[in-house]
């Protein structure tokens, strides 16, 4: 599943899976931290198959996750996606873990970041 017509392509054509269309209604980040009146974020899982670069760069970041984990596997380079990471560089996060789809990211301006240096 996904919202991204080119990475459908993708699935379509490499994995042989025929896509069926729905439409369906989306919100930001943002949006979704507002309208829950959410005050901190200690884990962020981005996973939104082949739009989380989008979410990262969207976001206000208005709150700042201490932990953000985020699927960032580029079906084109089969590696981590080097613009993902230097967004997330630019915002204050260092990467600390890559498994084979997702990479974990830590807020070094945060408390348990110093304590782990």
């Amino acid at each position: 599943n996904t919202i991204d017509e080119s990475f459908s392509k993708w699935i379509s054509d490499n994995q042989n899976i025929k896509p069926t269309i729905f439409e369906i209604s989306t919100t930001t980040l943002d949006e979704i931290i507002k309208n829950n009146s959410i005050k901190e974020v200690f884990l962020l899982n981005i996973d939104v198959e082949g739009v989380d670069k989008i979410i990262v760069e969207s976001y206000s970041w208005s709150i700042k996750p201490v932990f953000i984990m985020i699927e960032d596997w580029n079906k084109d380079t089969k590696r981590g996606d080097k613009n993902i990471e230097e967004i997330l560089n630019s915002k204050g996060y260092e990467k600390i873990c890559s498994l084979y789809l997702t990479s974990i990211y830590i807020d070094v301006n945060n408390e348990i970041y110093r304590a782990l240096s």
